[in-house]
């Protein structure tokens, strides 16, 4: 694993450097992608690298503050039903996309029904679903046409949202990127009639966020300060580069060379790297997110006695670098989440007792050494060196031989998707602050990794607890999806960026991770 190995290099690297080559005051801000992006097209996006440039070019209904809560965004108010249901944003004055055209609540009809659409094949559709949109999962399912979505532009200025159930974090929400609007001019004369990737391509792409797509070359994407945004004043630099890297490795290089202003959110142990007088450059933060392991339950090798001594097993403080009490996780949702019991205290049994009773368990399905199983753990080929600690714990169960099968990331996607494993380790980041982002994974009715989750009865279940909440709703479906051990939580990783002491206005307090360019600026030499 080139991450790992880098380190060795990194260590050599810190004693040499003594210096900061800093980049010159003025130069476009320079932030680091976690990978090479696929769509930039909101509705298309398959990670955080898309998203995290998206989040600069458009603004949706609403947006984030520094603390992650929902503000106006596009709409400068709005206001909800009596019964939760019925939710009236109303649009700002004279606001326009990049090229000038104004933007109306006919944008964000479109946007709406364009991301509902079944033929456009939204990896975030979902979103709609669990939100309740009306007749949301009856348009998924092929028996609506998108124009009976619950979403209505009453004029130019009133967007109104219905609702099959009350979702008061709505607007929270309306801040992911798959919600973003999208300009309908420029779509219907590119990408239906001549085939053009509207959205990265330079000259014919049209945002109304804080930035512009100005240029893209060598693994750089290059953004313009846009004058037709709604706030251009408020907005501190001129120019943002989003630069591609492939490893932790290459971003700490980077950055101690100059050439980097800004990483992506690094795993917490990169600080190790970091002398103590270097701490005003490491920022740590906690985030809405969980690693888990996936066990595929529809596997003929992975009975519930077997699912049951694999999970068993795992010594959470063993699995490096999670060793940390902060960062060990025993439910899927973190308790800092809002509506989360923060001082909660899970029962948990000591390990030595976890292994006899993991032992148990593999007795009970008849796998011994004279009966072994041979299963397969799906992973992708940048996999760090925690995950084999989790093989090394597996090696203590008689009978069960675990190996890797590394596959490139586009296929690891599309197996996952596809249900296409036996073992796999997954992470979910929320799209809001709310349990509720978390426990759709526990309905096949709504999770976009359907295998994990539930039939009978829970998405009533998870549906009521929106309507009611309380931690103990929350509480109650989190534990009955994990009793099935399909889904077994192994941390609630903290992150790292790396941020050099030119850059102001990165605040790291969106428990999203979120940090909006719009904010930064580089100090003058």
């Amino acid at each position: 694993m080139k991450y790992q190995s880098g380190f060795k290099v990194l260590g050599f690297l810190v004693c040499l450097i003594t210096a900061y080559a800093a980049l010159a005051g003025g130069d476009p801000v320079v932030r680091a992608l976690p990978g090479k992006p696929v769509s930039l097209d909101p509705h298309k996006f398959q990670s955080n690298a898309e998203a995290l440039i998206d989040k600069d070019l458009y603004e949706g209904l609403t947006v984030q503050d520094e603390f992650g809560n929902p503000v106006p965004g596009m709409a400068k108010s709005w206001e909800v039903s009596e019964d939760g249901r019925i939710w009236t944003f109303h649009m700002r004055d004279d606001v326009v996309w990049s090229d000038g055209k104004p933007i109306t609540a006919s944008d964000f009809y479109y946007s709406f029904q364009r991301l509902a659409n079944p033929a456009i094949k939204s990896p975030h559709r979902f979103y709609l679903d669990i939100a309740g949109l009306h007749n949301s999962q009856a348009i998924s399912k092929g028996d609506l046409d998108v124009s009976h979505l619950g979403v209505n532009a009453a004029d130019d200025k009133t967007l109104v949202i219905t609702l099959d159930h009350p979702a008061h974090w709505l607007p929270a929400l309306l801040t992911f990127p798959a919600f973003l609007p999208v300009p309908e001019h420029i779509i219907s004369t590119t990408e239906s009639q001549r085939g053009e990737v509207w959205a990265e391509t330079v000259g014919v792409a049209v945002s109304n966020g804080p930035y512009t797509l100005e240029g893209k070359e060598g693994g750089e994407w290059l953004l313009q300060k846009n004058p037709n945004y709604r706030d251009a004043a408020a907005v501190k630099s001129e120019q943002i580069i989003w630069k591609e890297y492939e490893s932790i490795t290459e971003q700490v290089e980077q950055f101690y060379m100059g050439n980097l202003h800004i990483s992506s959110a690094l795993p917490d142990h990169v600080r190790a790297l970091f002398m103590a007088d270097d701490a005003r450059q490491v920022q740590s933060s906690r985030t809405l997110s969980t690693y888990y392991l996936l066990l595929n339950g529809e596997d003929k090798e992975l009975s519930p006695d077997v699912r049951r001594a694999l999970s068993l097993a795992l010594d959470r403080n063993a699995i490096f670098p999670f060793g940390a009490a902060g960062d060990v996780a025993w439910e899927l949702i973190p308790p800092w989440t809002e509506g989360m019991d923060a001082n909660n205290e899970v029962e948990k049994l000591p390990q030595y007792q976890r292994d006899q009773l993991a032992l148990n368990a593999l007795k009970a399905a008849g796998v011994c050494e004279d009966k072994p199983i041979e299963l397969k753990l799906l992973s992708t080929r940048s996999e760090s060196q925690w995950k084999d600690s989790v093989l090394v714990q597996w090696a203590r169960l008689p009978g069960v031989n675990v190996s890797i099968e590394k596959v490139e990331m586009q296929d690891y996607i599309r197996r996952m998707n596809e249900g296409d494993y036996q073992l796999a380790f997954g992470s979910w980041i929320a799209a809001y602050n709310d349990p509720s982002a978390f426990l759709v994974l526990g309905s096949r009715r709504l999770s976009p990794r359907a295998l994990i989750g539930i039939d009978d009865g829970y998405y009533d279940e998870f549906v009521e607890s929106m309507w009611r909440g309380g931690t103990r709703f929350y509480k109650d479906l989190q534990e009955r999806l994990l009793l099935r051990d399909t889904l077994v939580p192994l941390a609630h990783p903290s992150n790292v960026h790396l941020v050099q002491p030119a850059i102001q206005g990165f605040v790291t307090k969106n428990p999203e991770g979120w940090v909006h360019s719009a904010r930064l600026s580089l100090q003058p030499k």
